[in-house]
């Protein structure tokens, strides 16, 4: 027998007390560094704009107004001569006005005044928490992102034609900065 070894009994429902009272709290940090983390790494989304007048085309008045995620390309209408003389799809995806990264698109850019305006919090607006509970023992809580193209926006999207609209993979790696602060003791 070892002196002075104290014994210790846990009352009856201490596990409850413990879960509400040590654990969900730290859940509930957890969840707000997610939070944090997630906003931080969240893509801006950027809105196509056009003059709003008599000159703009067809074409870039409907795309008028178009928020997508910055890694995220435009889906504009193809100009019915770039449909019959060049073979395009009814569809054009741009990664802004003017782009020529596909190297096909001549109608819908040549002369175009449209440019686009940037929203920085444009995600991070959709990154929100869940509502630590506790029932019993067990203690849940986690953040998520829900909202337009949020999804397309984490994991990427592809157009027709291969153009590549790679994944900001933000939410994953703001779950990876937070587990790696946690084991670092931060």
């Amino acid at each position: 027998m070892v002196a002075g070894w104290p014994k210790v009994t846990v009352s009856k429902g201490m596990d409850a007390f413990v879960a509400r009272h040590v654990a969900a709290p730290a859940v509930e940090e957890i969840t707000d560094d997610g939070v944090e983390t997630s906003k931080a790494l969240a893509p801006p989304t950027k809105e196509w704009r056009n003059q709003g007048d008599g000159l703009v085309r067809h074409e870039h008045v409907h795309a008028g107004g178009q928020v997508v995620p910055l890694n995220l390309r435009f889906d504009l209408k193809t100009h019915p001569w770039d449909r019959e003389h060049r073979g395009l799809g009814p569809h054009t995806y741009l990664d802004h006005p003017k782009d020529t990264s596909d190297g096909r698109v001549v109608v819908n850019i040549r002369n175009c005044r449209c440019w686009v305006d940037f929203d920085p919090q444009g995600v991070a607006r959709h990154v929100k928490a869940e509502d630590v509970k506790v029932e019993g023992t067990k203690v849940t809580g986690g953040w998520y992102a829900e909202g337009p193209l949020v999804d397309k926006a984490e994991a990427g999207d592809y157009s027709p034609g291969d153009l590549p609209a790679p994944g900001t993979y933000f939410m994953r790696r703001a779950a990876a900065r937070v587990i790696a602060a946690r084991r670092a003791g931060r």
